[in-house]
């Protein structure tokens, strides 16, 4: 077996998005008969909404380190009150020095990792961010062992990224100025830097010159293993779903319902405005809508929905009949996971979002892909309403080059 190190804050069982690519990635290198070396954080909460069935094959060796942190500090899910007000009043102290939740786990991850390469043979190491303080690590991993071949995943931007920038996440120029340094020295040090979208390419080899011919994309993408394309279709109803996570900035992806609710009731089309029902499985409910003035049409088209776990998620997408994907207008760049689990589906997908490489993707395909702008949702709403009565749904779309089995063997060409 070829012996590989990933180095990963997050992995099942904790849950949430951000262990979602090395989970698959692990699956499917796993069963190329790699050694899969995964160095973590010690996590003994067992999320509900996690990829842990991914992770289970033997080939697949999971090393838990101890957390810098209080363990109430980092846990996801059934947080009691008191956790939750002392995690964000923790973390406000935290990170008026520390850049991210990972900063300082590199006094127990690098010694660690140190060790394990030099006993297993290791020459290829991943890591993997946010949290980007971890890019440091995989730094001073390469510069105590000269002979790795490391690569730095990036799933989200680094300074660019909100979380980094001052006065949003960072609160000092110490920090600001700290965080600069650190990626720096992490894209330096990287033998090759791979991004999940081809806009963060862009960005990267923008802000970064000098690390230009070591830059490539290589996608998130959707597992095989969950297809349901030859289970019996349901009835077709007019219905888009949207999974994932809102949150509660109403001037991020929340907008974009409401932005669509507007689209809605300014067409006065009769049938979209009496058959349209907009399944919204996320972090919010209809009472965060309570004051907004289009509410009375969110009430009638829109239905929300907790979470459900992740092995729920493709029979969920199954049963509706188009998918709604939504960037924030401040994150055009943004390629969201949930759009895999629809691709898996083969689902014709509506995207709200400024651009961007997966507005690019979406249009090439003859999706459907608005702006923030009012006229643009509309035009798309008329185009999904005239697909709809056409029988457009029925055959599923071809996403093959999404396929977690081809973009692990792309990841195979930057590995020595």
């Amino acid at each position: 077996m070829k012996p590989l190190l990933i180095l990963s804050f997050k992995f099942p069982p904790m849950g949430g998005v951000g262990t979602r690519r090395w989970a698959k990635f692990s699956k499917y290198l796993a069963r190329k008969d790699y050694k899969v070396h995964v160095v973590t954080l010690q996590y003994p909460f067992h999320d509900e909404n996690s990829w842990a069935a991914d992770v289970t094959d033997p080939r697949i060796i999971v090393h838990r380190l101890p957390c810098h942190v209080p363990l109430w500090m980092i846990k996801r899910e059934n947080r009691m009150f008191l956790e939750t007000w002392g995690s964000m009043i923790f973390k406000r102290i935290f990170r008026s020095s520390a850049i991210d939740i990972a900063d300082g786990w590199e006094k127990f991850c690098v010694p660690y990792a140190l060790n394990l390469i030099k006993q297993e043979n290791i020459r290829n190491v991943i890591v993997t961010g946010p949290p980007s303080s971890l890019h440091f690590a995989g730094a001073l991993l390469k510069k105590e062992n000269p002979g790795i071949h490391l690569i730095q995943d990036y799933r989200d931007p680094w300074n660019t990224d909100r979380d980094y920038q001052l006065g949003q996440g960072l609160k000092s120029t110490m920090a600001k100025e700290r965080s600069l340094r650190m990626e720096k020295e992490a894209l330096q040090a990287a033998d090759r830097v791979v991004v999940v979208t081809r806009d963060m390419e862009k960005q990267l080899k923008e802000l970064h010159p000098s690390i230009t011919d070591r830059v490539s994309t290589i996608h998130n993408g959707f597992d095989p293993d969950e297809t349901m394309r030859n289970h019996s279709n349901p009835a077709p109803t007019f219905s888009l779903l949207y999974s994932g996570i809102l949150g509660t900035d109403r001037a991020l992806r929340p907008r974009a319902l409401e932005l669509l609710a507007n689209a809605i009731d300014s067409l006065n089309d009769a049938f979209i405005r009496e058959n349209l029902t907009i399944h919204v499985t996320s972090d919010i409910d209809l009472d965060f809508f309570s004051f907004s003035p289009i509410f009375e049409t969110i009430k009638k088209n829109f239905r929300f929905h907790p979470f459900i776990n992740p092995s729920r998620i493709p029979s969920l997408v199954h049963e509706h009949t188009y998918c709604l994907s939504i960037n924030a207008e401040v994150d055009s760049h943004a390629f969201g996971s949930k759009v895999f689990d629809y691709m898996a589906q083969g689902k014709k997908i509506f995207l709200i979002s400024n651009e961007g490489d997966l507005s690019d993707v979406l249009k090439s395909k003859g999706l459907f892909t608005a702006t923030y702008d009012l006229e643009s949702v509309k035009q798309q709403l008329i185009r999904l309403k005239e697909d709809f009565l056409a029988g457009g749904y029925k055959t599923p779309l071809d996403y093959s080059e999404f396929e977690l089995p081809r973009l692990v063997e792309r990841f195979e060409t930057v590995l020595i």
